[in-house]
């Protein structure tokens, strides 16, 4: 099945993370499951995963810059969403 953009529902998504000086590229499986992680992250981080304004590699969906307290925020979170599949 495909989403209304042409993208397969079980296309695999890649968002980046920037914490501290390492960068991260996190796949989320799913269409869902990617909107329900850049809401999170949209209201954690205070901006929009659009990246305006900053670069973002043609291979990244989505990215954030997050501190310490939030990026345990965000991992704790992914983990929360494994356990309801």
């Amino acid at each position: 099945m495909r989403t209304d953009h042409g993208v397969p529902d079980d296309h695999e998504y890649i968002i980046q993370i920037y914490h501290g000086p390492v960068e991260i590229g996190f796949p989320v499986p799913g269409k869902d499951r990617f909107l329900k992680e850049i809401a999170f992250l949209d209201k954690l981080a205070g901006w929009p995963s659009s990246g305006f304004g900053r670069f973002v590699p043609d291979s990244v969906d989505g990215y954030y810059v997050l501190n310490d307290e939030q990026f345990d925020q965000y991992l704790s979170f992914r983990k929360t969403l494994s356990a309801e599949v």
